[in-house]
Formats: structure tokens, C-alpha cells, sequence
């Protein structure tokens, strides 16, 4: 089964804005904030996650002229993977991180990163360098 979540990909402030461009580095600032969907696929020695980045298809149609506010992004999860996702839902709001795997019913579940640990450590494929 799949199932499709989705986060709003919250742009720069104003400020902020002003700021990266007299720097040269908005493209970076830009890239910071993007909302952001991992596959976790291992843990390292450090105990550090392994994670590939997955590819979200993004949909501009409530978007502001500006991009900053409106931009969708969308990432379609299968089931059996374990996920990060990182985003947030407003300019103030802190950054909020979910732990999420699919069930075989097509359910997107919350699990805990100790569960997410747990199953990593004992799968049979989980690299440990």
C-alpha cells in the first residue's frame, strides 16, 4: 500500500530574504527552510540515522506570487520503509519532526524514534559503519 503526505513548504520572511540576498546566499537560506522527507535505511556506530532524501512533487497552484507561502509538497510513502519528516506550519512556528511508516492497510502511522531505533538495530539489512 501507499499513502501521500504532504507539507507546506514556508518560505523566507521578508527579512530574512533581504538578509540572504545582500549575503549571496538565498539559494541556500531557500534550501534551509524547504520541508524535507527522509527514508531511514540504517544507523550507524555514532548512532547517527543513515537516510536517503526522497523527491517531493511540489504543486504551485495556491501559491503567493512570491513562493513563499501556498507551495505544496508532496512525497507518496510505501509500506515496510521508516521516514523522517521534517517541516514546518508557520514563519514562527518551530520546526516539527515525525517519525511515520505505512501500515499494510494503507494507514500512515507515528512511531517513536526509540521504535524507529529498535527496528533498524535488528533489521537484517541495517548497516552499522
Amino acid at each position: 500500500m501507499k499513502q501521500v503526505f504532504s507539507a507546506e513548504a514556508i518560505g523566507l520572511t521578508p527579512e530574512q530574504e533581504h538578509r540572504a540576498r545582500r549575503t549571496g546566499e538565498l539559494r541556500a537560506a531557500n534550501r534551509a527552510v524547504r520541508p524535507r522527507m527522509d527514508e531511514l535505511t540504517g544507523l550507524m556506530l555514532s548512532g547517527a540515522f543513515l537516510r536517503r532524501r526522497l523527491k517531493a512533487k511540489a504543486d504551485y497552484t495556491h501559491a503567493n506570487s512570491r513562493g513563499t507561502r501556498g507551495v505544496w509538497l508532496f512525497w507518496t510513502l510505501t509500506c515496510g520503509p521508516l521516514y523522517q519528516a521534517r517541516y514546518r506550519t508557520d514563519w514562527a512556528d518551530e520546526w516539527h519532526e515525525r517519525y511515520l511508516t505505512v501500515a499494510a492497510d494503507g494507514r500512515l502511522l507515528d512511531v517513536t524514534e526509540q521504535e524507529v531505533r529498535a527496528w533498524l538495530a535488528n533489521a537484517p539489512s541495517a548497516s552499522t559503519s
